[in-house]
């Protein structure tokens, strides 16, 4: 069997970096997906209900969301955790003294502040780079999102059109090795027949014969021989043999002809109905029926990306919520840092001798100023954590573990060579992470693939075979050879008299032999024939030639053709643009607006130890109205 050229696609992901803040990218992905929990059948069912069919979606969360709502709830801790405590700082201030008893200022205090509030800075640095880079990755991915999908539709075009334009061409060639195969084994077949029967032998004898007479055709013409009536006699009998046994050649012949013309004309109708077979199931209205089916199944998801991505772009919306998110983020830890290195420069450069009480009011109004700056990035946390919720949602049931995947809840039918297939996504994902898997190996080819087998069979095909048709030797015929043969050997004695008669004598001999090996052929001949069913014979063969080279097509089918691994490289490549260019930026967002709410929390508790340290050694009280 020839070789189809087998195309091995390379899914090139598309890649993407994190910079030196990756370990905060892959902590909050890890943080957000571990708060899932294992995805099961169950839980993918209510998930897909959930997000495609709006059902069920409150014993979805209820059930399968717990851990998620209880973490985000945090961010209603650390509000009220800020608004107590800037109650009760300001009762504090208001009612007593932020100044400790029996103490002394410490170096090793203020050494401590500074380096501490430096930690705070380059925390919410850390925070501003990590919140706008995920959000200028974020941006990117949004913007370059259609980009994404056609990749991934073009890497999944490709597969499968070079996928079944190789199954085309192990079919079509396996039918045009069937023909070949077929009409070599029917020229074999026949040879076989005619030697076991003996025609062929006999076509060889007559040519022998036929070159024997022909050294005897010209004898010379005795114009007074001694036995004339026995030269007369036999002269008469020679010529009337050689009549018959030239009729009987040239019959042969004929015969000879007429079985090379059936043998060509059963090739020709048995290669015309294999050609019909596999042009039926090769065709291009039964190749476009599947593309078609795909294309529905691949459209529907298309158009509902674009669309979503359309109206998101158009929106104002959008553009004001990446200005205002900037805003909220980026103006508040500007003043939270310009605070705290006001507060590191009133402690670097405080000294007893000094009596003004403008430091104290400096570093008090940062705590009042920072501590509310913490529920505003406390809410932003909350927001975006609901968004890195739903991607770590999404890539635990999809990617993360591909034996329990999400797609296992969609299933859709498609049409294949007559065959009706129930198709399921998830499990076809799972089994094509072997790369030795086929196509027809995960979708049970060989079943799909009875349509061929059932159509192969030599007796419903309708493929005519002729009757095996040598000749038989007309009776008249027959009965003059037996005549012939009888008169030369009754004229035997009488010719012996004559010497002239010898070569008359010896042609006759001659004549004589062949007409009994012609007659003996011809016997064994009908007989055998009697004895062989040529159409079981041949049917049987063809039969043979035809389930084994269909079987070495569904084995190839099943081991080599349309490897299918390429389709689970395509799902990763999917995965790798939801969870890497969608996913982690929004792990970066409420990451980073998490770090910074608490790291401006504990900056204003160091605001208070500042302002506490700066009069830990004047005398009375201070209160508030002092500072002011």
């Amino acid at each position: 069997m020839s070789q189809c050229s087998a195309y091995s696609p390379t899914v090139q992901f598309i890649e993407t970096s994190f910079g030196f803040n990756k370990f905060q990218y892959k902590l909050a992905e890890w943080v957000s997906n571990s708060l899932q929990y294992s995805p099961t059948d169950e839980s993918n069912k209510k998930l897909h209900e959930a997000v495609f069919e709006s059902k069920n979606t409150k014993e979805y969360f209820d059930s399968y969301q717990l851990w998620p709502i209880i973490f985000s709830a945090f961010g209603f801790v650390i509000i009220a955790a800020t608004i107590l405590f800037f109650f009760f700082t300001a009762c504090w201030q208001c009612f007593s003294s932020c100044r400790p008893e029996n103490s002394k200022q410490s170096k090793k205090s203020r050494i401590f502040l500074i380096i501490s509030l430096t930690f705070a800075i380059i925390s919410i640095f850390s925070g501003i780079y990590v919140f706008n880079a995920s959000q200028d990755r974020l941006t990117e991915s949004f913007e370059n999102a259609i980009q994404f999908k056609d990749s991934i539709k073009e890497d999944f075009n490709v597969v499968t059109v070079k996928g079944f334009e190789e199954i085309q061409c192990e079919i079509s060639t396996t039918g045009k090795t069937i023909s070949k195969h077929v009409s070599e084994k029917i020229n074999k077949v026949m040879k076989n027949l005619q030697e076991k029967i003996g025609f062929s032998e006999l076509v060889e004898f007559d040519k022998s014969s036929k070159n024997e007479r022909h050294k005897y055709r010209k004898l010379p013409t005795l114009t007074n021989p001694t036995c004339g009536q026995a030269y007369k006699e036999l002269r008469n009998s020679i010529i009337e043999a050689e009549k018959t046994l030239e009729k009987i050649s040239s019959q042969l012949d004929s015969s000879n002809d007429g079985i090379s013309k059936n043998q060509d004309a059963m090739n020709d109708n048995i290669k015309k109905k294999i050609d019909q077979i596999f042009a039926s199931i090769t065709n291009e209205e039964q190749m476009k029926k599947v593309t078609n089916n795909i294309e529905q199944l691949t459209e529907k998801y298309d158009e509902t990306i674009e669309n979503h991505h359309k109206s998101i772009s158009k929106d104002p919306i959008y553009g004001a919520i990446q200005t205002l998110s900037q805003l909220l983020f980026n103006i508040p830890s500007v003043l939270a840092i310009t605070l705290a290195c006001i507060t590191i420069l009133t402690l670097a450069l405080y000294s007893k001798s000094a009596k003004s009480n403008i430091p104290s009011f400096w570093i008090m109004l940062g705590f009042y100023i920072v501590l509310p700056l913490t529920i505003i990035f406390t809410i932003l946390f909350m927001i975006t954590f609901f968004g890195g919720w739903a991607a770590s949602t999404i890539c635990v049931a999809e990617f993360e573990n591909p034996q329990q995947t999400l797609l296992k809840t969609v299933e859709f039918e498609f049409e294949l060579f007559d065959n009706k297939i129930q198709f399921n996504v998830g499990n076809f994902v799972n089994t094509c992470q072997d790369p030795n898997k086929t196509l027809f190996s995960v979708i049970n080819g060989r079943n799909l693939l009875s349509n061929i087998l059932q159509k192969m069979d030599f007796n419903k095909m309708g493929a005519e075979i002729p009757k095996l048709e040598t000749f038989e030797i007309e009776k008249d015929d027959k009965e003059k050879l037996n005549q012939q043969i009888n008169l030369f050997k009754a004229q035997k004695s009488m010719i012996a008299q004559c010497s002239e008669l010898k070569l008359y004598k010896e042609k006759a001999e001659m004549l004589i032999a062949q007409a009994e090996k012609y007659i003996s052929y011809l016997d064994k001949i009908k007989l055998s024939m009697q004895k062989i069913d040529m159409q079981a014979v041949m049917k049987n063969e063809m039969q043979t030639i035809m389930d084994d080279t269909v079987n070495t097509l569904v084995d190839k089918f099943e081991t080599k053709v349309f490897k299918c691994h390429p389709y689970f490289e395509i799902h990763q490549k999917a995965g790798n643009v939801v969870c890497d260019h969608f996913g982690k930026p929004i792990h970066g967002l409420w990451s980073s607006s998490l770090l910074t709410a608490i790291s401006i929390f504990f900056l204003a508790l160091k605001f208070l130890f500042a302002y506490r340290w700066i009069h830990s050694e004047e005398k009375g009280h201070i209160t508030l109205n002092e500072v002011a």
